[in-house]
């Protein structure tokens, strides 16, 4: 009889013991799962700032290629595109010079013609920022040109709007 008691406390004890395992079981468990679904929400939320931030930084990259592309527009326009040729600016008829001592002879509306250096001042306030073997830069305030090599220079600022053609050519600024 003793062994029967002894038995049906045995199992007494592990049915409470094994529904309290069975519980204990359950809540590492859900635990676990809790911990992994915690974990793959984070690495969700994660990719999706990886996103933003992604999108941002292509925004930002495109604004200040934007940027940098408007400033080059706007260097070309004030350096002497075609819409702002100046009647009073020359052509290049030639240049010449040794050991880097170049001197380049202008020609100017009207037939006048005028052989400088850099730094010196021409026909119309320009002055030479800068002579090379294949061009002549001038500067008059905040405008800057690079002059094209030409026979004759523009006639006047009508005939210059009219023109047809890409900049330089017929001897006009470029």
């Amino acid at each position: 009889m003793f062994s029967r008691k002894a038995l049906v406390a045995a199992i007494a004890l592990f049915c409470c013991a094994g529904g309290a395992f069975a519980q204990a079981a359950g809540n590492v468990a859900a635990t676990a799962t809790s911990g992994n679904s915690t974990a793959a929400d984070e690495i969700a939320r994660i990719n999706e700032d990886i996103a933003v931030l992604s999108a941002r930084l292509k925004h930002l990259d495109l604004r200040a290629q934007i940027v940098t592309k408007q400033a080059e527009i706007d260097r070309a326009a004030a350096t002497g595109g075609s819409a702002n040729i100046d009647s009073t600016a020359p052509v290049v008829r030639g240049i010449e010079g040794v050991d880097g001592k170049l001197k380049a002879t202008l020609a100017f509306t009207g037939g006048v013609q005028q052989t400088v250096s850099k730094g010196e001042v021409t026909r119309g306030g320009w002055t030479v920022s800068d002579i090379s073997i294949n061009s002549v830069s001038l500067s008059r305030g905040k405008e800057r040109i690079k002059l094209g090599f030409g026979n004759e220079p523009p006639a006047s600022t009508a005939a210059n709007q009219t023109m047809p053609g890409p900049a330089g050519a017929g001897g006009r600024p470029f």
